[in-house]
């Protein structure tokens, strides 16, 4: 190879190698984070832009840069402590990662929280001994939305607690935890002694349930899931020193370590609003079943079953309104009275006088539809408005025939072996336009009348025309 042929090979084999070191430095800055090369002083030999923009200098003035100037007097003293440990560690290829505090040289110069890479690199040969490459992860933002996370679990009004795998509280994820169990030692304390004061809500037992708490660590998914439903959830805790119960309700979380419970998350919420809202609210429902049952008392008669005439002013508002206005085709009132109720009060006594009186009652409700209305109108008086959706004038006869056809089957036996029959007579009216129901009524009363001087046992009712 001649001379000229010789340089240019060497020229070329440089060109090379130059270029490939500025490939080499090119990927170095393009890591993301920091990268840095030290020797065995800590002194830099080598950094990316982001490890200079860190130390305040440019690229050309970083060697020979002390590494740990960037630290405060206790960190250095870790750093160190990590590098030596790195050093004598005789495992190939041995790395060490920990996280540490830098004060950059910034303009503000506020701390950053880094998370840090150490790997040895042993030469065969070199004045600098062993280098050590360290890549750095600025952990700053992370770390505020850890804490921005903290703080807003700290501000929640629900308890969070961590139970770690002996079943003691390891952390306090919320402040509140504090005010449910009116307590702030409540690291290390099992979940046992949080709940000695406390009565179940539920119908599991407080004390099976914790010790199927206690028992599911270390056990599998499918266990947990077996005895989930008896852990204490609902609970009513009172305190010695203070009247008021204090209700609250806890969710429980695990955390599975290869499909085994390893600890729990605790999710406590304050349900005493919640639960003296549903007590009032089952409260306020008796009560109103209570005043139901006394408003039923009064306008029931508990003989005969039928309505009394207090009723009337209540419960025939509507039906009478809805006539007015024309939602009712036609409304019919029919007025009854047992035939010879005192002859028989009179003969039998009071006690029978009542059971025929019950039989009536019970025969008048067989015979009506739904949608009548049957009302004891007085002593052996019986009243029943019948409203209709077509007009036909003839309810009142046919109501009060299929009645008098139930009763001539009807025969009460004595002790005696006598029996007792019961005839009813009745009258019927229709109510008119805009009319007072009295007035219907009374013409109803007329017609009964009459039916009681024509010999009785008949119903007698208007024209209609």
């Amino acid at each position: 190879m001649s001379q000229n042929n010789e340089l240019l090979a060497c020229y070329k084999v440089l060109s090379v190698l130059e270029t490939a070191s500025d490939n080499t430095e090119t990927m170095l800055d393009n890591i993301p984070g920091v990268v840095v090369v030290l020797n065995k002083n800590l002194q830099v030999l080598r950094g990316n832009e982001e490890f200079a923009t860190l130390c305040g200098r440019s690229m050309d003035t970083l060697l020979g840069f002390d590494f740990i100037s960037l630290f405060s007097e206790e960190n250095s003293a870790a750093l160190q402590h990590h590098i030596t440990r790195l050093r004598t560690n005789m495992r190939p290829n041995a790395r060490m990662d920990f996280e540490l505090e830098i004060i950059p040289f910034t303009a503000t110069r506020q701390a950053c929280q880094f998370y840090w890479q150490a790997s040895l690199v042993k030469l065969p040969k070199s004045a600098e001994g062993d280098l050590i490459s360290i890549t750095g992860k600025d952990l700053s933002a992370l770390y505020q939305s850890e804490m921005k996370l903290k703080s807003l679990f700290a501000n929640l009004p629900l308890g969070m607690l961590i139970i770690n795998a002996e079943g003691k509280i390891s952390e306090v994820l919320a402040q509140y935890t504090e005010v449910l169990f009116d307590r702030s030692d409540l690291v290390g304390h099992t979940l046992a002694n949080l709940l000695k004061d406390a009565r179940n809500l539920g119908e599991t037992q407080i004390a099976e349930g914790l010790i199927n708490f206690n028992e599911c660590f270390g056990k599998s998914k499918m266990h947990y899931e077996n005895i989930q439903k008896t852990l204490p959830c609902m609970l009513a805790i009172n305190y010695p020193y203070d009247s008021n119960t204090k209700w609250i309700n806890i969710n429980y979380q695990p955390i599975f370590k290869a499909s085994s419970v390893e600890g729990f998350i605790l999710l406590i919420e304050n349900a005493t609003d919640s639960v003296l809202a549903q007590k009032e609210m089952e409260r306020i429902s008796v009560l109103e079943r209570q005043i139901q049952a006394v408003y039923e008392s009064a306008i029931r008669d508990p003989l005969t079953g039928l309505f009394t005439r207090l009723f009337m002013k209540d419960g025939l508002t509507s039906l009478i309104g809805n006539f007015s206005r024309g939602s009712i085709a036609e409304l019919a009132v029919l007025l009854l009275d047992v035939d010879h109720f005192k002859n028989i009060n009179d003969t039998y006594g009071h006690k029978i006088g009542d059971t025929i009186l019950s039989a009536v009652g019970k025969i008048i409700l067989q015979q009506i539809r739904d949608t009548d209305v049957a009302i004891r109108y007085g002593g052996e008086e019986f009243l029943i408005i019948l409203p209709s959706n077509t007009s036909h004038k003839t309810s009142c006869r046919v109501v009060g025939d299929r009645i008098r056809a139930a009763l001539a089957d009807y025969l009460l036996t004595l002790e005696s072996g006598e029996t007792v029959g019961v005839k009813i007579s009745g009258g019927g009216a229709w109510c008119r336009k805009d009319e007072n129901l009295n007035l219907a009524i009374e013409r109803a009363d007329g017609y009964l009348y009459e039916a009681k001087r024509s010999g009785r046992d008949r119903i007698i009712t208007e024209s209609g025309k």
